[in-house]
């Protein structure tokens, strides 16, 4: 696909980054995608959900156009671990209003009914007349069945047997374990009921574990089969507002999970242990929950920030002559900016850097590294040397005067953001520059000089947007025959048009 639209603007570049929060933890990023991959970002996502130490996950697609220097970011899919747990509850209150709504439906119905059948008693009298007669005559059939019984003179009748009731159901199988449990699990349910519908998913998660030691505690002291005791952790696991199906996943892998942290093991031995001291007393002990929930979100892991961004502007700014800025020499200053133009959108064809727009006597474009910056950066006054050598013989033309800006900005979240600071902070810089000077930041110095190009230090810069002054330095343009540190790589001219070594 090309990277430009028909009118000549560059196409925006879209990109799907996958994005997922852990308990008590900040946004973290699991990878990012180009624009075609965006089913592949969304199984990324879903492949987080089935991690219990995840919260949220999310899906945002970045949409930077080129042309207007604009971001913007749409988040395509979300998933949150506290809706998902809620989801049967949901369910639950569904179906009741349903039957809410079909019990009104039916009382309607019968109110329907008694009106017709009314109406129809009042039109149909001799009809009821016929219907009571042969209801007489019904009774004085039955009572011919009737016989008397010789000693007391009871009567028994004739009747037809009733149907015999529906066979009692089979106890729950762990019914008598899940009542020792139910009174140990009444210190739970109040601390579900303090932490409300909004509770933390990772004191859910401790909660599960410590429910699971608890249980275990019991079913070592009545033997009983695994999918029994699946099903009895499933029901105490109930009080977490759990849904039915992941607590008998969770009830069947628990010793699975228990082995892969030992904040899960330590937390499962606090359950087991606080159960066995509940079977001997028959009393439950809050202050062995309340300690057992300290240790739990003491053990809790620190959650590490994301690594920092970095966004590098290269600003140019043309230096016209006092008579090229008169309206008789407006010319001037139109060739000044044309070669000016040409050379730079040369060199950034080659380094693959993205222009964020023509400043009014200049040009500001970003790259994704300092290195490429301090390239760019480099070639640019080459190629302005080499067209001021060219031209000097000529009076009609004079030399083109330029100076240089490289700044690199971290950016932590915000990436339009970091490149509106980094421009501005440019803009501030080039200000002190000389004429034929590149100036930098410190980051910008390291860069080049692992490019074997000698730096000269400068006074720091204040700027009232910052709190400390900013470290300066300069890069010192060597002749075009000094070859760099890195691969070697050829200087466009003026025309674009490559000519001799580095």
């Amino acid at each position: 696909m090309p990277n430009t639209l028909p009118d000549g603007r560059r196409r925006p570049v879209v990109t799907f980054e996958v994005l997922f929060k852990q308990h008590n933890g900040q946004w973290q990023g699991r990878g990012t995608f180009a624009g075609t991959e965006r089913e592949l970002a969304i199984d990324t996502a879903r492949a987080l959900e089935q991690d219990l130490t995840v919260a949220l996950v999310k899906v945002v697609k970045e949409t930077y156009d080129p042309a207007t220097n604009a971001t913007e970011e749409t988040t395509v899919y979300r998933y949150s671990a506290a809706a998902a747990i809620d989801e049967d509850a949901l369910q639950a209150r569904r179906a009741r209003a349903k039957a809410r709504e079909d019990a009104a439906r039916a009382r309607e119905a019968s109110r329907r009914r008694r009106r017709f059948g009314v109406s129809n008693c009042v039109a149909g009298l001799p009809a009821l007349v016929r219907a009571f007669a042969a209801g007489c005559c019904r009774l004085v059939r039955f009572r011919r069945y009737r016989t008397p019984l010789p000693a007391t003179g009871a009567t028994t009748a004739k009747r037809v047997p009733t149907l015999a009731a529906k066979p009692p159901q089979p106890a729950c199988a762990w019914a008598q374990q899940k009542r020792i449990v139910s009174g140990f699990l009444r210190g739970v349910a109040d601390r579900m009921a303090e932490l409300g519908p909004g509770a933390d998913n990772d004191i859910r998660l401790g909660l599960c574990f410590y429910i699971c030691g608890a249980c275990s505690a019991v079913i070592e002291h009545r033997p009983m089969t695994a999918a029994d005791a699946n099903g009895l952790i499933a029901d105490c696991l109930s009080v977490l507002r759990l849904p039915r199906q992941r607590a008998l996943q969770f009830a069947a892998d628990r010793e699975v999970h228990v082995a892969e942290s030992p904040r899960f093991r330590t937390m499962f031995d606090l359950g087991h242990a606080a159960m066995l001291a509940y079977l001997r007393t028959s009393t439950p002990s809050a202050d062995s929950l309340t300690q057992a929930l300290r240790t739990w979100s003491a053990a809790a892991p620190q959650m590490q920030p994301a690594p920092r961004r970095h966004v590098t502007i290269v600003l140019t700014e043309i230096l016209h002559e006092p008579a090229a800025m008169a309206d008789s020499n407006a010319d001037s200053a139109a060739r000044d900016r044309q070669v000016h133009d040409r050379i730079c959108d040369s060199v950034l064809r080659r380094f693959k850097g993205a222009k964020a727009g023509h400043a009014p006597r200049g040009m500001a474009a970003v790259f994704d590294d300092p290195t490429s910056a301090v390239k760019c950066a480099v070639l640019i006054q080459r190629c302005v040397d080499d067209h001021n050598a060219g031209q000097n013989g000529i009076a009609a033309e004079g030399p083109v005067s330029l100076r240089i800006a490289v700044v690199d900005q971290a950016a932590d979240t915000d990436g339009a953001a970091a490149r509106t600071g980094a421009a501005d902070l440019a803009r501030t810089m080039i200000a002190t520059a000389e004429p034929g000077r590149i100036v930098c930041t410190d980051a910008v110095r390291r860069a080049a000089e692992a490019l074997n190009l000698p730096c000269a230090a400068r006074a720091p810069l204040a700027t009232p947007e910052r709190p400390s002054p900013v470290s300066c330095c300069e890069i010192i343009v060597a002749p075009r025959g000094q070859q760099l540190r890195e691969a070697a790589w050829v200087a466009p001219t003026a025309s674009g048009a490559p000519a001799g070594g580095a």
